[in-house]
């Protein structure tokens, strides 16, 4: 037995017999915006929710279809900080993206508080926007009185 076979026996010795590939969770290219421009489009079309965390712009058009936009300033901080900061609105969005509605594109903007702020600030702060942007109904909009 020479020394790759000896390997792969050990890989699979090591691996549960049953265990399944994690499916990708990530936006795929078609759910984010690509292009500059279409981000400047939505800052021109002038829709947008102020929070403490974030911005959430909004932009109308043909080929709009919840994808989404991020941005974080170098007002957010140095690159290790506008990188966390668009990470954590990246994960926001997509844990909560099934729950939008709409055919508009969503721009996130990162403000400096995300860097400080608990997880769970982030995503009520996310949900209100979401909610004020016409993006996601409240439950009392839906009948729902547990709201």
């Amino acid at each position: 037995m020479d020394h790759a076979e000896q390997l792969e026996q050990r890989e699979q010795a090591n691996q549960p017999p049953d265990t399944k590939p994690i499916p990708r969770q990530t936006l795929s290219r078609a759910q984010r915006i690509t292009q500059s421009g279409e981000i400047r489009e939505a800052y021109a079309q002038g829709h947008k929710a102020v929070g403490s965390c974030m911005v959430l712009w909004t932009r109308a058009g043909g080929n709009a279809q919840l994808r989404l936009g991020v941005v974080a300033s170098r007002k957010v901080g140095n690159a290790a900080a506008r990188a966390r900061a668009k990470r954590l609105l990246r994960e926001v969005y997509r844990t909560h993206r099934a729950g939008l509605a709409g055919h508009v594109d969503v721009v996130l903007v990162a403000r400096h508080a995300i860097l400080r702020a608990p997880w769970n600030d982030v995503v009520q702060d996310f949900r209100s926007l979401a909610v004020r942007a016409h993006l996601r109904e409240t439950r009392e909009a839906r009948g729902d009185p547990s709201a």
